[in-house]
């Protein structure tokens, strides 16, 4: 029998962006869905939310699909919708969890950190001096780094209004 065909329990941390932190009631929902212990961090600084929770799997990447399963459906459950998230860390129970791949944006979520439209986002990303370049580009559009992004938002002074009209003389 291979070592990696052996079931063992997974710690994940799923990172997701959060406009506001969930209610209380959906907390206890997901939290009962997801059974087991369960831990729901926001970060509002950040505008992040993370979910950890054990799972049980042969493999590494077997652990972050049945998380990934189990939190999709988990939220459709409690939620009516699911949650999109940016990431996803996993570690052998007691062990350190490792990110698989970095935290990464489109558009849509770069909007919700800014607190802008996708369309001020798109704006941003292509003309704004500070703003990081993508990490690929694919056929839905540029991805960053969330981690870029949070340093472009450290960084950003935000002006407020539309800019002036230029006068034709």
């Amino acid at each position: 029998m291979r070592r990696d065909s052996i079931v063992q329990t997974w710690q994940v941390e799923v990172t997701l962006i959060s406009r506001a932190p969930l209610a209380e009631e959906h907390r206890d929902r997901i939290t009962t869905a997801l059974s087991g212990p369960v831990i729901i961090a926001d970060d509002n600084r950040n505008g992040t939310m993370s979910i950890t929770f054990r799972v049980r799997a042969e493999s590494r990447d077997r652990a972050v699909f049945e998380a990934s399963s189990a939190l999709t459906d988990a939220a459709r459950q409690t939620l009516g919708d699911i949650l999109p998230f940016l990431g996803i860390s996993a570690g052998r129970d007691g062990g350190t969890a490792s990110e698989l791949a970095p935290s990464l944006v489109g558009y849509i979520e770069i909007s919700t950190l800014l607190g802008v439209s996708r369309q001020r986002a798109r704006e941003l990303a292509e003309k704004h001096g500070l703003f990081p370049a993508p990490v690929a580009r694919l056929a839905t559009g540029p991805v960053f780094t969330l981690e870029s992004v949070q340093e472009f938002l450290s960084k950003w002074e935000r002006k407020g209004g539309r800019p002036p009209k230029k006068r034709v003389s």
